[in-house]
C-alpha cells in the first residue's frame, strides 16, 4: 500500500523489525539464525508445541512471537517465507541468506506444478526443535504472500512498491 511503503517512518520500522527478527533468532534463546534460519511468522506447528492444539490434531497454527511466556514452550520454528518478505530492508545480507537456505535444503519442500510434469519447490515453516518436521501442507498465500513480495523485489526493485502502490483514495 503506497501510504506505507512509501513511509520513511514506516521503512525504519520495518528495517527495526527485521533486525529485532534476525537478533531474536541469533540469541542465546534460540541459536539459530545464521544462514537465514530466522522469522517469525504465522504458519503451522507441531502439536505438541501449542497449549491451543486439540488432541490428536496433527499440527496446529500459531503466529510466533518473541517473548518468554510461563508455561508455553517456545516452539523454535523458524518462517523463511518471512525472511523472504524482510528483502527490500537489507537485499545485500538477505538475498546470501535466502540462497543458503536453499542451499542447505531444509526448509525447501515440493509442491506439485499445475500440470504435474515437474515438482516445484518453496521455503517453508521448519522446526529447529524437532528436525523431522516441516510444514509439507495447508500452505495458503496468507502465510506466503511475504516470500512473494520479498522476491518481486529482485526483478523489480525495492522502489516498484513504493513507485507504483496504489493510492487511496485515489488522487488526480
Amino acid at each position: 500500500m503506497h501510504e506505507f511503503s512509501s513511509d520513511p517512518a514506516y521503512e525504519a520500522l520495518f528495517k527495526s523489525h527485521w533486525l529485532a527478527d534476525w537478533a531474536f533468532y541469533n540469541s542465546s534463546n534460540v541459536l539459530a539464525g545464521e544462514r537465514g534460519r530466522y522469522g517469525l511468522g504465522a504458519g503451522p506447528l507441531p502439536s505438541w508445541c501449542s497449549p491451543s492444539c486439540r488432541p490428536g490434531q496433527p499440527n496446529c497454527y500459531l503466529a510466533d512471537f518473541i517473548a518468554s511466556v510461563p508455561g508455553f514452550a517456545h516452539c523454535r520454528t523458524y518462517s523463511p517465507y518471512s525472511t523472504a518478505g524482510y528483502l527490500p530492508a537489507a537485499p545485500d545480507v538477505i538475498t546470501p541468506q535466502l540462497l543458503q537456505l536453499l542451499a542447505d535444503g531444509e526448509a525447501v519442500t515440493p509442491v506439485s506444478s499445475p500440470d504435474g510434469s515437474e515438482p516445484l519447490y518453496v521455503l517453508l515453516r521448519k522446526s529447529l526443535l524437532e528436525p523431522g518436521w516441516s510444514q509439507t501442507g495447508d500452505i495458503t498465500m496468507v502465510d506466503f504472500c511475504s516470500e512473494l513480495w520479498g522476491l518481486a523485489t529482485i526483478w523489480l526493485g525495492k522502489e516498484f512498491f513504493r513507485d507504483n502502490g496504489a493510492v487511496w483514495p485515489a488522487t488526480e
